[in-house]
């Protein structure tokens, strides 16, 4: 007798010890199954461009025209037409001279190009590489630095003249700024991101014509 209660109780603890042991993993994965995943992915960046909503500008003075999306601002003075948009967004980006005095802005400027024809040959002072689109085919260069500044196009064309265009580089849209801040600035509605404003310039200088 003493025997088979010596037996059985060694048996039972070990039983008590796999249910325990086996509760305790049934518990742990049902947790881990159930445990939502937490989203630390950038919001997605917009490249879809809607070509059905594209407005034609035509310059009769300097015999040009181009296409651009309706969103973009259009507005001209002293012979430079500008394209631009804004997003509300609470920043500091004009601070280009990165001194850190800035005044704060109630809205971010996202896109902003300009358009310039001169009555003669035009380089940029130096050269960062090629570029064409369409009919026009030049040279680019970059001034600026940590993601703020100005991306200048320079393209021959008829009539012994050059069409300059200038491209704003946006810090708060570049990669320079923390990936959390970006990340802000992405979710607002109708922003415009550094990769679609690239294929928003390059559809731009695609559709540029020369009326005269």
């Amino acid at each position: 007798m003493k025997n088979q209660q010596g037996f059985i109780v060694p048996v039972l603890l070990g039983v008590i010890a796999v249910l325990v042991i086996g509760g305790g993993i049934y518990v742990y994965n049902k947790e881990k199954v159930e445990t939502p995943a937490v989203d630390t992915q950038t919001p997605t960046v917009n490249t879809q461009i809607n070509n059905s909503n594209l407005k034609t500008y035509t310059d009769k003075k300097y015999g040009y025209s181009f296409q651009y999306p309706e969103k973009l601002s259009l507005t001209s003075a002293a012979d430079v037409t500008y394209l631009l948009h804004n997003v509300p967004f609470d920043n500091y980006d004009g601070g280009c001279d990165m001194k850190g005095d800035a005044s704060l802005s109630k809205t971010l400027n996202d896109f902003n190009m300009s358009f310039k024809i001169v009555s003669r040959e035009a380089n940029p002072p130096y050269v960062d590489g090629n570029y064409s689109k369409g009919i026009l085919n030049g040279k680019w260069a970059y001034m600026g630095a940590e993601g703020c500044g100005l991306n200048n196009y320079y393209f021959p064309i008829s009539g012994n003249r050059t069409l300059i265009v200038t491209k704003s580089q946006i810090q708060m849209l570049s990669t320079v700024v923390s990936p959390e801040v970006r990340a802000k600035v992405l979710a607002v509605p109708g922003v415009i991101s550094y990769e679609e404003s690239e294929i928003i310039l390059g559809q731009i200088l695609a559709s540029f014509k020369i009326t005269k």
